[in-house]
């Protein structure tokens, strides 16, 4: 049976954790473009207004843009490990 990996840094030099970073960013980036805010009480399907999705700032692409660098330089890190195999 294989024996468990003792908790290391040694994790920071593969490209899951920058991967998983970029991913939540994402997420915390365009939260506010998921947030759909009804205007009005439900009385019937007719009654329902949906609020305009509001417009992405700069902050917003800039960690879009960031979270693309970065998924894209672990894939490129990973597959240099898996050549140098």
């Amino acid at each position: 049976m294989a024996e468990r990996m003792a908790p290391t840094l040694a994790v920071l030099l593969r490209g899951g954790p920058y991967e998983m970073t970029a991913f939540i960013l994402v997420a915390v980036a365009t939260y506010k473009q998921s947030r759909f805010a009804l205007t009005q009480e439900m009385h019937s399907l007719k009654d329902i207004r949906i609020s305009p999705v509001p417009r992405m700032s700069l902050e917003q692409w800039a960690g879009i843009g960031l979270a693309i660098a970065l998924i894209l330089l672990a894939g490129w890190h990973e597959a240099g490990m898996i050549m140098a195999l």
